[in-house]
């Protein structure tokens, strides 16, 4: 919200008292407005985090799994497919 939104709306609710005046409700106004924008920035800040952290999470898992050996799954490394070692006659 605007400042001038702001002034409408308090002149509208007919807010303004003479010992709360629009001065003060002004002052109230930029500070709240002050600490919403550093919550949100703080907010953007952990959100961009968290993304950072689980997208590096994910690349090494990816690359983990990627790089890690395999054990062969032919326990027989004789290359040879004849079983039958029978001399020659």
């Amino acid at each position: 919200m605007e400042l001038s939104e702001f002034q409408d709306f308090v002149k509208d609710a007919k807010l303004e008292t003479k010992i709360f005046n629009f001065t003060s409700m002004t002052n109230i106004f930029a500070k709240v407005f002050t600490q919403a924008l550093a919550l949100a920035l703080a907010l953007a800040l952990a959100l961009a985090l968290a993304l950072t952290l689980s997208l590096t999470l994910t690349l090494t898992l990816t690359l983990t799994l990627t790089l890690t050996p395999r054990p062969n799954p032919d326990p027989d490394p004789d290359p040879d497919p004849d079983p039958d070692p029978s001399p020659l006659p």
